[in-house]
């Protein structure tokens, strides 16, 4: 039986930021090049290069030296394969890992459909199937993709309701359960890279059935605001047996709101709104700030703790050990501190 999983760590070293994305295929263990098991997708910050290296033993081997360049951003893995997003040739590249690196497969067009990572979302359909969405130009567009065949099912717009006039969407996160679509979002003035302004004083869902993607219904919840993260690497939201658990954090880093707490929302399934019994708070509000929330399942998540007394300016949450990861325990909501990290992404 295999298994495939995908794991997004990010490291300060002093060769630069490196993002690493883990790839394991297979639950057995095997040895030798002719039968590797796993991979790393390494980007360094500093040189603005991403690889892909072949690893034979996490126990006794270390990456290889050399690896080939991608040409663009990993946003989903599925058998053996990462599909990557070329954003200078707007075009979906399908690799097949190998031991002797990554092959390109197949790729897809996608000129004709707007995408921004930083404010996009994909949602796993089926085991071959993704729901790639994005917000470019305020307005809420999705494709569904066939991994499989590497072809465009279709694409559209999502009739989310329109932002108030002289804000933005941002905050942007999306899961499915239940046979529904669960768009959240929050509104700020500016652009969150700005870093400057405060966010809205809610969080805000649009409900979409699946697969009509009509819209069913929106709600708000003003207990916490900023539900989203600043690229698609970073988990913000997880479904567990149908039910979303969605990360409210702080804001725009630098232009935090003042008053909302970090703190998890909880959609039971079959529900229309927010559990109001439920509001796990993480950190000291005013002092802490909680960043992500990877889902490691069996109602078990990890997030990052951020000390806010010690930032002064953004490139602190890029450059400072300024952070911790907690394991949270969504079901009971109790959390244990498990180490300190550097950079939030």
């Amino acid at each position: 039986m295999k298994r495939y999983s995908l794991l997004h760590l990010r490291i300060i070293t002093d060769i630069g930021v490196l993002f690493i994305l883990l790839f394991f295929a297979g639950c057995e263990s095997n040895k030798g090049k002719e039968k590797f098991s796993y991979g790393l997708i390494v980007y360094n910050q500093e040189k603005d290069v991403t690889n892909f290296m072949p690893v034979y033993s996490m126990e006794n081997g270390k990456p290889e030296p050399e690896g080939i360049a991608l040409p663009g951003m990993v946003i989903t893995v599925d058998d053996r394969c990462y599909f990557l997003m070329d954003k200078s040739d707007k075009t979906l590249l399908k690799y097949r890992a190998t031991a002797d690196g990554l092959v390109l497969q197949q790729s897809v067009d996608m000129k004709a459909i707007a995408w921004e990572p930083y404010s996009g979302w994909v949602n796993r359909v089926n085991d071959h199937t993704i729901l790639l969405g994005s917000v470019v130009n305020e307005r809420f567009s999705y494709s569904e993709v066939d991994l499989k065949e590497m072809k465009i099912l279709r694409n559209g717009i999502l009739a989310v309701p329109p932002a108030p006039k002289g804000v933005n969407y941002t905050g942007i996160s999306a899961q499915m359960a239940d046979n529904r679509l669960f768009v959240s979002y929050t509104f700020q003035k500016g652009f969150m890279r700005e870093h400057i302004n405060p966010p809205d004083d809610a969080v805000h869902t649009a409900i979409f059935n699946y697969p009509s993607l009509k819209l069913q219904r929106k709600f708000e919840d003003k207990r916490t605001t900023w539900p989203g993260s600043y690229n698609i690497w970073s988990s913000n939201s997880l479904v567990l047996n149908d039910t979303v658990y969605v990360l409210g954090q702080p804001g725009g880093r630098t232009g935090n709101h003042p008053s909302a707490p970090s703190a998890i929302l909880r959609l039971n399934k079959g529900e229309n709104t927010f559990d109001p019994g439920y509001l796990f708070k993480l950190g000291n509000q005013g002092v802490q700030e909680a960043y992500t929330l990877y889902n490691l399942g069996h109602g078990l998540a990890v997030t990052k703790i951020v000390e806010s007394p010690v930032i002064r300016e953004f490139d602190d949450y890029m450059t400072k050990r300024i952070s911790r990861y907690e394991l949270v325990d969504l079901r009971r909501q109790k959390k244990n501190c498990t180490g300190h990290a550097s950079g939030i992404s």
